[in-house]
């Protein structure tokens, strides 16, 4: 499956940043999951299955993406 086939994944774009160390190709995740695990409607089952989705998209991804960040759209 392919990550944006995903139903709770609403956008991916790359985007870069700059720190000390360099350069960094980050691919920014949107979803609409609820992130913080405290929250009343958190649902394990689609948080653990969207990270192991985006962890192997990194890893097939490896050689142009180096980190990758999920944010929780805004409602």
């Amino acid at each position: 499956m392919a990550l944006m086939d995903n139903p709770n994944v609403k956008s991916v774009w790359p985007t870069l940043e700059i720190d000390a160390g360099g350069l960094q190709s980050v691919t920014v995740i949107e979803t609409d999951l609820h992130l913080n695990a405290l929250h009343p409607e958190y649902q394990v089952d689609k948080v653990d299955a969207l990270l192991a989705e985006v962890q192997s998209y990194q890893v097939a991804n490896r050689t142009v993406v180096d980190r990758i960040r999920i944010v929780p759209i805004k409602r």
